[in-house]
């Protein structure tokens, strides 16, 4: 997708209800901070270049990335997630977890082949993909968690990021406690 061109410009940052049949000119794209009917398609646009190398390296046949290429990565990603803009607006809630969980996704998805080899599990970057997977598997489940919370059942249904996250949980878990009968069996004790 990355070579691929659009045949339109991204959307910009302004409410359905300023589009009107008889426009003369768009009207003017707010800021990131102001939310409006279309700050979700907005800000996703921001990252599309972003969730597409990443689609393209977790997808590759070649197998798993270098490890100093999934931590640039990981930077990046994060970089994203923190700047999503905190709105106030109550029906702000669905866009931000949206736009969370489109870029949180990857670090699972990133991390989860190395975190899941239970052979390894005491080499430092085994360790640290299986922390961090955990981690944003844990983040991913609590964001799906508020939308039950918030009665908003439509995106549980379509989404399957949250069955990643739980599977990986799980499959830690289990080879965690086979290797050792300890939960985390490079802890001491």
């Amino acid at each position: 997708m990355l070579s691929l061109d659009h045949d339109c410009a991204p959307p910009r940052n302004i409410n359905d209800t300023e589009l009107r049949h008889d426009m003369k000119a768009m009207p003017k794209s707010r800021s990131n901070n102001t939310f409006t009917d279309t700050s979700f398609l907005h800000l996703r646009m921001q990252s599309i270049e972003l969730r597409t190398s990443l689609c393209a390296k977790v997808n590759r046949l070649k197998g798993v990335s270098e490890f100093h290429e999934t931590l640039k990565c990981e930077d990046n990603v994060r970089m994203f997630i923190r700047d999503i803009p905190r709105w106030t607006a109550p029906r702000s809630g669905q866009a931000r977890n949206l736009l969370d969980l489109q870029l949180r996704q990857f670090l699972v998805v990133l991390y989860a082949p190395r975190a899941v080899q239970p052979e390894f599990r005491t080499a430092s970057d085994c360790r640290y993909s299986m922390f961090t997977s955990l981690e944003a598997a844990a983040k991913t489940i609590e964001v799906h968690n508020n939308l039950m919370e918030a009665s908003n059942y439509a995106l549980l249904l379509t989404r399957n990021d949250y069955f990643r996250a739980m599977v990986l949980v799980c499959h830690v878990t289990y080879h965690a406690r086979r290797a050792n009968g300890k939960l985390f069996p490079f802890m001491p004790g």
